[in-house]
């Protein structure tokens, strides 16, 4: 037998063993939409949860233009998310956050060739579809056309 043949058999009983581990790194879920110059990102730390974890779902804005975009927001909250689940036909939509924001019109500029990021914090609650397959969407608020999606899955708690 030679010795790279010697070397292969020993590598394959130490990773079936769990002595050699190879490292598997994914990156995260990332989506994105453009419309009308402006592309909306959307980004999980991962697909799986649980109900009570709580992640970070990062979105960012980007005028793909040379012009400011002005931003008319019907609320206070810059960036929309939605919960949705699929029926069999389309998709539903569960939730939306943020639940509540204030009643005053907002107006901002996106500059040209400039983006603007946000992180926001969600919380997997427990009324959330669980062993199936959802989606989340992100959309800002006064530029709906732009929304991009992620699927993902929640998991019941751990005993």
């Amino acid at each position: 037998m030679r010795f790279g043949g010697i070397v292969m058999i020993v590598a394959a009983l130490l990773v079936t063993t769990g002595c050699l581990r190879k490292e598997v790194v994914s990156s995260p879920p990332v989506n994105d939409v453009t419309v009308d110059g402006l592309r909306m990102t959307i980004e999980l730390p991962k697909r799986d949860f649980q109900i009570g974890e709580q992640f970070i779902a990062h979105v960012e804005a980007t005028n793909t233009t040379g012009r400011e975009m002005k931003i008319v927001s019907r609320t206070g909250a810059p960036v929309y998310f939605r919960i949705w689940r699929h029926t069999g036909l389309n998709w539903e939509e569960v939730k939306s956050y943020p639940e509540t924001s204030t009643m005053v019109m907002t107006t901002w500029t996106l500059g040209g060739k400039s983006d603007r990021s946000f992180a926001i914090p969600l919380i997997v609650e427990p009324d959330w579809p669980v062993a199936e397959i959802l989606s989340i969407s992100a959309e800002l608020n006064g530029r709906e056309a732009a929304s991009p999606r992620l699927t993902f899955q929640v998991h019941p708690d751990k005993p």
